[in-house]
């Protein structure tokens, strides 16, 4: 078997991103508990026997069990092939006169839709949903906003590393 062969059985990497649906709810359920297992951590201590009572335990698990509860959204990111990756930084370069631009490689404000579009599909009971560039333009900014930038930074850092970062098993006990 050739290595192109190999190469080719294998599918390019996929990373997955949840995002709870309501994040302010997700925040204070795990404030909740933290706030249960502490208790219940203390009363062990305080124990001979290392034992929480049992109604601490309880508002850990029930704490637990709400977290689990809550409603997700889940994004695959894929790589795309190498040229595909190189294609939208050339479509989207730098403005001559933006240190940032120049820094990062490329405009941000098209490169971002453009990537989101080629790399994030989103889950749905009757499978993976894709988005335009333009959708995902109107997602990420104005009135019509629907991602805060630290989820846009999450997904775009996500399709990032799945496209220019390479995970090498070191050769570890080999002489």
């Amino acid at each position: 078997m050739s290595i192109r062969s190999a190469r080719r059985a294998r599918p390019l990497p996929t990373e997955t991103v949840t995002f709870p649906t309501d994040p302010a709810e997700w925040a204070a359920a795990h404030e909740r508990h933290a706030d249960a297992a502490t208790a219940a951590a203390a009363a062990a201590q305080r124990d001979p026997n290392g034992v929480a009572p049992a109604h601490l335990e309880t508002a850990e698990r029930a704490a637990q069990h709400a977290i689990a509860e809550l409603g997700t959204e889940e994004f695959i990111v894929r790589a795309i092939a190498p040229e595909d990756w190189e294609t939208l930084l050339a479509e989207h370069p730098p403005a001559e006169k933006n240190p940032q631009h120049q820094e990062l490689g490329y405009n941000p404000a098209g490169f971002y839709p453009a990537v989101l579009a080629e790399t994030v599909t989103f889950s749905t009971p009757d499978g993976p949903v894709a988005s335009s560039a333009e959708e995902w333009a109107e997602m990420l900014s104005g009135a019509e906003a629907s991602f805060t930038t630290g989820q846009r930074n999450v997904l775009i850092n996500a399709a990032q590393r799945l496209n220019t970062h390479a995970v090498v098993v070191p050769a570890v006990g080999k002489d």
